[in-house]
Parts: structure tokens; sequence; C-alpha cells
């Protein structure tokens, strides 16, 4: 299985020889894979399968086109946990005149380890931050369809405390774009969603160590159903289907989501992700939810398969979703 590794001995040499080129090679990597990583506990739990997705703030890292059905104020914190390190996105949707913008942040540390040198190299901890922020825009057109657009600034860190060699520090930034659109539609009374979009477009990673573009192009729908009281109260039943593709894959990699929400309040999710070998996401995940008083939500999702599920630390998600 191919992997993206933690070489922090390799870095420092890097850095202490002078080889910035090549450290710089690694850093675009990490900021490639991170870009693909999943945000949101709700999002992982459906097996990203996102880009039918609408209402919620969910959507600036996925398909922005769902910001557009934002109908409240929304304030959103995510925390994941997984081998690739402890991450925390924060994002903020609101409806204005001329459509719902949203801003966000995503944050993605990892403790490189202890560094012990020889006699060129001196003893240090190599960190690494990835950060992603964003801003997002929206708009309906008429009922049923919904357009939106979303600007990231990405930038990866290394850094070194202790004993390091001089100036360890190295800095690599980028900039991307997504654009999306999602149609409604009801048939036999049933509402569906289609949804296309294209995400982490023109970040320049294209050439980066192990030749990983994060740029995908993602085609999906959703569907919603409400069973009759007379078979269950309260309980509404949704699925959702994803096919993303990149530059790099030979064919479009499905993604399938499932939800079943009682009385509103309560939700049980599921999904799975037929992904690339190199993925931190792919396989089967499962999810919970709970809706307080119709402001506050939380969310988790484990996934149970992918790089950190086989290294024996299975990615978890929570969220934390307040309304106002």
């Amino acid at each position: 299985m191919k992997r993206f590794p933690c070489a922090p001995r390799a870095w420092l040499a890097a850095l202490a020889l002078g080889l910035s080129h090549e450290v710089r090679a690694q850093a675009s990597s990490d900021a490639a894979l991170f870009l693909l990583l999943p945000v949101g506990a709700r999002a992982a739990a459906l097996g990203t399968a996102m880009v039918a997705q609408r209402g919620t703030a969910d959507g600036m890292w996925w398909n922005p086109a769902g910001l557009a059905s934002v109908t409240q104020r929304e304030a959103s914190l995510n925390h994941s946990q997984s081998l690739m390190g402890t991450g925390d996105a924060l994002s903020v949707v609101t409806r204005t005149r001329a459509g719902v913008v949203g801003i966000g942040a995503n944050l993605l540390q990892n403790d490189g380890g202890e560094l012990t040198g020889d006699d060129t190299l001196s003893s240090g901890n190599l960190y690494r931050r990835s950060l992603a922020l964003v801003g997002s825009y929206a708009l309906m057109l008429g009922s049923r369809v919904q357009l939106g657009a979303s600007w990231k600034y990405l930038q990866v860190r290394f850094d070194c405390s202790g004993e390091c060699p001089p100036n360890p520090t190295v800095l690599f930034s980028s900039a991307a774009f997504d654009l999306g659109g999602q149609l409604a539609a009801r048939v036999a009374g049933i509402p569906f969603v289609v949804g296309l979009a294209m995400r982490n477009v023109g970040t320049g990673l294209r050439e980066g160590a192990d030749g990983l573009d994060p740029a995908r192009v993602h085609l999906g729908a959703s569907a919603q159903y409400t069973i009759p009281d007379r078979l269950a109260r309260d309980v509404v039943v949704s699925g959702t289907f994803d096919l993303a593709m990149g530059r790099s894959d030979t064919r479009p990699l499905p993604r399938v989501g499932g939800e079943l929400a009682w009385a509103d309040g309560v939700f049980l999710r599921g999904g799975y992700v037929v992904e690339a070998i190199d993925s931190e996401a792919g396989g089967a995940s499962l999810g919970v939810g709970f809706r307080v008083r119709q402001r506050l939500q939380v969310d988790f999702s484990r996934n149970f398969s992918g790089l950190s599920a086989d290294a024996g630390q299975p990615p978890i998600q929570l969220a934390l979703r307040v309304t106002f």
C-alpha cells in the first residue's frame, strides 16, 4: 500500500544541507493529501457522498452550492483524530439579500517525532501544520437551481523545536477554488437532488512529490423518503451517491451513504467509499447524531479502513453545530 510517511530525519537533513527543493516537494505532497482528508462527522459517516447534500455549513468543504438553501446563521466546529494528525475545522455561514456567504478554517497538526542528530545535526522535534482558509458564496436561481463557489488559501508549515539547525522552518503555500451546482426535482413524489462539483482546482500541486493531484470532479444524487405514519411515525430515510474522479484515476470511484432520522432529532448513518489504495478515508463508516432543542446538533463518526485504520488508529470525527 502506498503511504505518505513522516520522515523527520530526512526533512531535517535536507534542511541542514540546504536542499529546499526536496523539502518543498514533500510539503507539496502533504498539502495535496491534506485537501483530500474528510471534513465533518456527518460527511465522514455518509462515506463522503456529499455533492448533492444541501442546507448546512458542510457544503463549504464539499459542494459550495449546498450553502444556498441555508435558512439560518450557522456555526460548526469539527474535530478529527487519525494517524495523519489532529484536525479542527471551523465554519460560519449566514444568509444575506444577495445569497449565502461563509468563511471557514481547517487546521491539521502532526507531531513528526523526536529528532536525534549526529555530529552535524542537532536534536529537536519536527512539527507539521497544514492550514486551509476558505471563503464561500452561494445563491439560488428560482426554486430548483443552486450555484456556489469557494476560494481556498492553503499553507503547509514544517517547524522544528529544541536544538535545530539554522532556519529550520519550511513553508509551502498555494491557492485553489471549488465550483458547484445542484438541481432539485421530484420523482413520484420523492424529492431528489443532483449535484456536480469541481474541488481543489488550481492548486499548482500536480508536480508535488509522489505525483498526488488533489483536484477532483464529483457527480452525484440524493433522495429522501418519509415513511408513512402507519408504518413508523416521524421517520425519514435518505440516501446519497457520488462518483469522484481525479486526473490520475482510471475510472470514477463511487461513494454511497444512508441516513435514518427519527423525529428530526436522532440520526443513524452509514457509508462506504471505494477509493484509491493511498486513501485515508476509503472503506466503511458509521455515525450517529443528536439534535437538542433545534439549536444544537452533535455528530460522531468512525471509519473502519484507510491508512489510519490499517495502522491501528481508525479515524474518528466529532462535530458540534449551532444555528442562531
